[in-house]
């Protein structure tokens, strides 16, 4: 509810702030358009194939998959507890979808640039990708930014904190490569699912939070295998 509440009073904020000064809104807009047109281009079949597969969710199953093992096994406290951080996770990463994607989107009513008819003729696009009508905020920047601060909070080894961070910016990235986001759309939704996870981390038992230095080899053997078969396939 606090994160609702903040979510809808900054809105409201902004709001209030571009309707005041229209011109505020219209160089931001046109600041993003010229963002987008900078940073999307046409890669070849190799980044199309990398970038679209990289930004698929079933990418990433075993990835998932990996780091859920290594939270159950590294974890020192009861079984119940090493279930519930897991919930916790889950629930967390499920409301900032909501958030972003079934709240803030037909909230802020910005349709991406993929569906702006001044600017998607002048963008390059994989495999027909369009994506939804709205874009602000991404949703794949929330969730992916907001797991990965909450991820990093866990694992302190300072090679498995940049592997978290390549894999969030390549994500977040992959969204403008094809065509769907604007840079400011990410950089909200990016904002936002960290304000989430350090939310959800200061109110959190401090029993469930229990902090590795070690790097789980595991999680990144599987990241480096799964950009190899992007890559390669």
């Amino acid at each position: 509810m606090v994160i609702v509440a903040i979510a809808f009073l900054s809105g409201a904020l902004l709001y209030t702030l571009f309707g005041e000064y229209p011109f505020l809104l219209a160089a931001l807009q046109t600041a993003d358009a010229r963002a987008m047109v900078l940073l999307n281009f046409n890669g070849g079949i190799v980044a199309d194939r990398f970038f679209y597969g990289y930004s698929q969710m079933k990418t990433w199953l075993p990835l998932v998959a990996v780091l859920a093992g290594y939270t159950l096994v590294w974890h020192q406290g009861s079984w119940r507890d090493r279930f519930l951080l897991l919930v916790i996770i889950a629930a967390m990463l499920t409301f900032t979808d909501q958030l972003s994607s079934g709240f803030i989107k037909p909230l802020a009513a910005r349709p991406r640039p993929s569906h702006n008819l001044v600017l998607a003729p002048m963008l390059h696009y994989v495999n027909g990708y369009h994506g939804g009508h709205y874009g602000f905020v991404s949703g794949h920047a929330t969730n992916i930014c907001c797991l990965v601060t909450f991820l990093s909070y866990i694992y302190r080894n300072k090679i498995m904190r940049a592997v978290l961070v390549l894999f969030a910016v390549t994500i977040c990235y992959s969204r403008i490569y094809l065509g769907v986001h604007y840079l400011g759309d990410i950089l909200c939704g990016a904002l936002l699912g960290i304000t989430v996870a350090r939310l959800v981390i200061t109110v959190c038992p401090s029993r469930l939070l229990q902090r590795h230095d070690r790097c789980p080899m595991g999680v990144v053997a599987v990241w480096v295998a799964t950009i190899t078969v992007l890559l390669l396939v």
